[in-house]
C-alpha cells in the first residue's frame, strides 16, 4: 500500500509539470495552456503529504512547542518506551526541556490505540486524507486513511455547552474569506501530539486549523495551538504548516491497525534482533 502511494506521488510529482503556470511553459518552449480552474471554497477530493513540507511527524523541525509547565510535567509527560522487543530508551529534550521521541520511543497510536486530533494530520504521510461535503450542507466530513479515523466539520459558529471529551475533539468551521478556519475544542487527553513530542495534550487543549486551497492542486494548512495547562496562560505553538497535494482519481484505502498484527510484528522483531 504504501509502494502505491509512493507511485501515486511521484506521478503526481511528474504530472503537476503540466500545471505549471503557461508563462513558465511558454519560457521552457513547450505550448500555452490554461490551468485547471478551481473553486477555492471547494477542498473535496484526495490529498497526500508532500515530504518537507512539515509532513515530518514533528509539524515543524526547528519550532518547538513551549516549555511545559510543572503541573504538565508531572503529568502529562510520556515514559519513553518502545516495542517489548526493541526496550527503553531516554528521551532527549527539545532547547525548550520538552521531551521528545525519536522513532525507537512512544508514538502516536502504539499498540492500534487511536491518533486522535492534532497527531493523525501529522501521519497524512503515511496514508491520504480526503474532504466530503454532506448533502445536507452542515458538515464537512476529513476522513484519514491512516488508522482509518475520520472528523466532522460541523459548519457553525459556536461549540455545544456538553461537549463529551473525546479523541478528535468537537470541531467547528467557518470561512474567511477563501480560508476553512477549524475550531476544535473538547479533548479526553489520552493522545500523545505527535511523533516528536513526548507528551499528552491537557484537556483544556484546543486548536484552530487554517485551510487554503492556493491552487488546483496544493492546499497549504497552518495550524495554531494552545493548552493552558500544558503551557500556561497565553502560550502556543504557532504557524505550523503543511502542504497536500491532490491525489486525483485516488481512493483511500482500507488501513487498519490490528492488533493481532501488531503483536506479531513485536514477536518477529524480537526474534530479528536476538
Amino acid at each position: 500500500m504504501r509502494v502505491k502511494l509512493k507511485d501515486s506521488f511521484v506521478s503526481l510529482v511528474m504530472g503537476g509539470l503540466l500545471l505549471l503556470p503557461a508563462s513558465i511553459v511558454s519560457a521552457q518552449g513547450s505550448p500555452e495552456f490554461d490551468s485547471p480552474e478551481f473553486d477555492s471554497r471547494d477542498l473535496s477530493g484526495v490529498w497526500g503529504a508532500i515530504p518537507g513540507s512539515g509532513n515530518n511527524f514533528n509539524y515543524g523541525i526547528g519550532t518547538p512547542p513551549p516549555p511545559l509547565t510543572q503541573w504538565g510535567m508531572e503529568n502529562l509527560r510520556l515514559e519513553a518506551i518502545t516495542h517489548a522487543a526493541v526496550g527503553d530508551r531516554t528521551a532527549e529534550f527539545t532547547i525548550n526541556g520538552v521531551p521528545t521521541n525519536t522513532l525507537g520511543s512512544n508514538y502516536p497510536g502504539k499498540d492500534c490505540e487511536p491518533l486522535g486530533q492534532p497527531a493523525n494530520l501529522d501521519y497524512v504521510a503515511f496514508g491520504p486524507m480526503e474532504f466530503v461535503y454532506s448533502r445536507s450542507g452542515d458538515r464537512i466530513i476529513q476522513m484519514l486513511e491512516y488508522h482509518r479515523e475520520w472528523r466532522t466539520l460541523w459548519l457553525t459558529d459556536e461549540h455545544p455547552e456538553d461537549i463529551y471529551p473525546s479523541y478528535m475533539g468537537d470541531s467547528i468551521a467557518y470561512w474567511e474569506g477563501n480560508t476553512l478556519v477549524v475550531d476544535t475544542t473538547g479533548f479526553n487527553g489520552l493522545t500523545q501530539l505527535t511523533q516528536g513530542v513526548g507528551h499528552r495534550p491537557s484537556d483544556a487543549f484546543h486548536m484552530v486549523e487554517r485551510y487554503t486551497r492556493v491552487s488546483y492542486d496544493r492546499v497549504e494548512l497552518v495550524m495554531d495551538m494552545y493548552d493552558e495547562k500544558a503551557w500556561g496562560e497565553g502560550a502556543s505553538w504557532s504557524g505550523l504548516a503543511k502542504t497536500f497535494a491532490l491525489m486525483p482519481g485516488e481512493r483511500l484505502q482500507e488501513f487498519i491497525c490490528v492488533p493481532s498484527e501488531f503483536a506479531a510484528f513485536d514477536s518477529a522483531l524480537e526474534e530479528a534482533i536476538q
